[in-house]
């Protein structure tokens, strides 16, 4: 598979990575910081892999999705403490601290969004 770079997704990986950085430095509330952040990461990761790979929609998708799963999988068996890599703040940032299934459903939220949306604009094309 060929490696190619699309602006258009590149520029909403950048827009969607800025407000991600602006609410993980900015926001400490109770929905927007824990769950709208997971549910945009989704969004972010799929146009980050549209930047540069010609994935069609649900695979791209599917891949943003499998990703944030793993990921609180590595979170839900407490591997972070088990490999004693708790105290490093960037994995903790990247990888969060602790399960939740709300978690689930907000990454859950965003594929379904970002299918839903992918779809729609593509039946207008």
């Amino acid at each position: 598979m060929a490696f190619r770079f699309n602006s258009y997704y590149f520029i909403w990986a950048i827009l969607l990575f800025t407000v991600e950085t602006g609410i993980a430095l900015y926001v400490h509330d109770d929905f927007i910081r824990p769950y709208f952040g997971d549910f945009l990461v989704i969004i972010l990761m799929y146009a980050a892999i549209r930047t540069v790979l010609p994935y069609n929609i649900l695979s791209a998708s599917l891949i943003a999705l499998l990703t944030c799963y793993a990921i609180e999988i590595v979170q839900y068996l407490n591997s972070m403490a088990i490999l004693n890599l708790q105290k490093s703040q960037p994995l903790a940032i990247i990888l969060g601290n602790s399960f939740s299934w709300l978690d689930i459903l907000a990454y859950t939220s965003g594929f379904i969004v970002t299918v839903g949306t992918e779809h729609t604009i593509a039946k207008r094309r």
